[in-house]
């Protein structure tokens, strides 16, 4: 018997199996398609890496356009897919291609059954297998708040006009009146490394998510009207949901996207699981001689302690204020964010244990912000709960 068993091989499960191996573990990861490439793009602020993490392309001017132009002091980075991929695997660590369909919880530890009728028992058995959660068993009593964005990866001197030389942009709310229609998105512009770049109309939160096609349509008239014409790009899609359920205490050990590790304001997931499995790896192999489920209850502790799961909740707080917002809000919305004290910016996009910087941010948000946004707030706070069929719109950073 295995000592952790980890359902997905994908940047986070990769990562955790190479953390718990460097503390002689014996691993083993199941995926049902262990060598196919990670397509996604995967962006993060350059100080949340952890050392010798690969990047492909790393912007130390990075800009966004609300109502007026803002200048973020940090440096973003895309990372590079196939090196961080070369760097967690790990030949100690076993893969076994098939897909986990259920999980049976002993006193001597867990037994993952696959599709075609294996089974594979292990001390731990962990999911992250992804927003797709495949054995963790938490789901959304509604429908989720999606994050939706089409891009089109272009030579960099035809995104000129969009994304300057050097840069990247975060976000740029500015829309010509063509598209300035529904629920709103940006534009997100950077660099991938290799003479690419990466424009991409993006919705940071709708239920339902805003459509591909409807994304496609916005990003079209975008490139039209600033001149970028291009001839033949690869496509990338995004979709997945910000409001995933924490895990409690009781359930199936998670990590990443499945244990609610998404950034409710971002998206981002990927950084945050590179830092946190070596921490959540010395817990179980500190744990284990004493049980599965005292082991169990560790790496719940370490992923999930209260700290991180009181920002969690003031998090998603800013979630439940923002869809709700006036369209016309959105962007007046993030130009308070963006004159926030940079610290405070960096506290509540990066620290997801300091629950005092995150208030002090959120407070700090809600004195920067004009009248009506101030009065949606206290409206969407005090108010009822937000109907998961009606819209709309962004989430709060």
């Amino acid at each position: 018997m295995d000592d952790v068993l980890i359902v997905g091989a994908g940047p986070t499960g990769r990562a955790l199996g190479a953390a718990c191996a460097r503390q002689g573990l014996t691993v083993v990861l199941v995926e049902e398609h262990p060598n196919r490439p990670w397509r996604s793009t995967y962006g993060a602020w350059s100080d949340e890496l952890p050392a010798g993490t690969p990047v492909a392309a790393t912007s130390s001017r990075v800009r966004a356009v609300t109502t007026v132009e803002h200048f973020l002091p940090r440096s973003y980075s895309v990372l590079d897919n196939d090196m961080l991929r070369e760097l967690l695997s790990v030949p100690a660590v076993r893969v076994e291609r098939g897909r986990a369909v259920a999980a049976v919880r002993g006193t001597a530890g867990t037994t993952a059954v696959l599709a075609d009728g294996r089974e594979l028992r292990a001390s731990l058995v962990v999911d992250a297998s992804g927003h797709r959660r495949a054995l963790a068993g938490v789901r959304n009593t509604s429908a989720p708040a999606v994050q939706t964005a089409y891009g089109l990866m272009v030579p960099q001197d035809q995104a000129g006009p969009l994304v300057r030389p050097g840069e990247a942009v975060l976000m740029d709310w500015t829309q010509p009146a063509e598209i300035h229609r529904g629920s709103p998105s940006f534009l997100y512009g950077v660099p991938l490394g290799g003479g690419r770049t990466l424009l991409q109309e993006t919705s940071l939160a709708h239920r339902p998510g805003v459509p591909y096609r409807e994304l496609r349509g916005r990003l079209v008239s975008r490139l039209r009207v600033h001149g970028v014409r291009v001839t033949d790009a690869e496509v990338e899609k995004v979709r997945f949901p910000l409001d995933v359920p924490m895990p409690s205490a009781e359930s199936l050990p998670s990590f990443g996207a499945a244990a609610a590790m998404t950034h409710p304001a971002t998206g981002y997931t990927v950084a945050t699981a590179l830092r946190l499995a070596p921490v959540a790896a010395r817990a179980i192999a500190s744990a284990l001689s004493a049980g599965p489920a005292v082991a169990e209850r560790a790496f719940h502790a370490a992923v999930w302690p209260m700290s991180a799961r009181t920002v969690h909740r003031m998090r998603r707080r800013g979630l439940k204020t923002v869809l709700t917002m006036p369209s016309a809000l959105v962007p007046r919305f993030f130009a308070a964010y963006f004159s926030v004290a940079a610290d405070l910016q960096k506290a509540y996009l990066s620290d997801r244990r300091d629950v005092a910087a995150t208030a002090c941010a959120m407070a700090a948000m809600f004195r920067t912000a004009d009248w009506p946004l101030r009065r949606h707030a206290i409206r969407a706070v005090l108010g009822p709960s937000v109907s998961p069929l009606t819209s709309t719109s962004v989430e709060a950073w």
